[in-house]
């Protein structure tokens, strides 16, 4: 009777530990994935409208203006805004 019991508990052991397992895995691949997308798409985003501006090409200018792009993009990212539909 009591070995059940033990059982059960066990095997109730067993599941939290996999579900918590299977979320922790899901929220490191989403941060990692989310950094990663967004760190691409602000140095593509800089890279191409950098010259457009036609700013002078030093390494600091290009740092803080790579730097002042990743809060829209990040507010757009967070917004999942959809700028077609406008």
């Amino acid at each position: 009777m009591f070995g059940g019991q033990a059982s059960i508990r066990q095997q109730q052991h067993v599941w939290e530990q996999s579900r918590a397992e299977v979320f922790t895995s899901s929220a490191d691949t989403f941060t990692d994935s989310f950094l990663c997308s967004m760190c691409v798409q602000t140095v593509m985003y800089t890279v191409i409208t950098y010259p457009m501006l036609q700013l002078e090409w030093t390494a600091a200018k290009f740092f803080w203006y790579a730097l002042m792009q990743v809060r829209p993009i990040l507010l757009l990212e967070l917004l999942n805004a959809d700028w077609s539909t406008c």
